[in-house]
């Protein structure tokens, strides 16, 4: 009987990879714009028992080649409408 934690090889592999691939995709995200479309930045308010206020900048958006890039790292197309099930009534972001 293998010990408790003799995992085979090859799921040692894919774990390893899927953790690589992870990495990749949320350093570039970190590159890209807040918003997938043009959209105006806002000030919010100071925030009750804190001082942490809120300045989001406007979003350009994705250019062409972004969005191609982060649909090629995300498995998929750039259409937040196939998430919709999980989302319930929220609809598309």
């Amino acid at each position: 009987m293998p010990a408790p934690h003799d995992f085979p090889q090859d799921l040692i592999d894919h774990e390893t990879g899927l953790q690589q691939t992870r990495t990749d995709y949320q350093a570039l995200c970190a590159t890209l714009p807040w918003s997938v479309d043009p959209a105006p930045g806002w000030d919010s308010d100071k925030q009750p028992y804190s001082n942490r206020q809120a300045d989001v900048p406007d979003s350009p958006g994705y250019t062409d080649e972004q969005k191609k890039r982060e649909a090629e790292a995300a498995g998929g197309p750039l259409d937040r409408r196939q998430h919709a099930p999980v989302l319930g009534d929220a609809g598309p972001r």
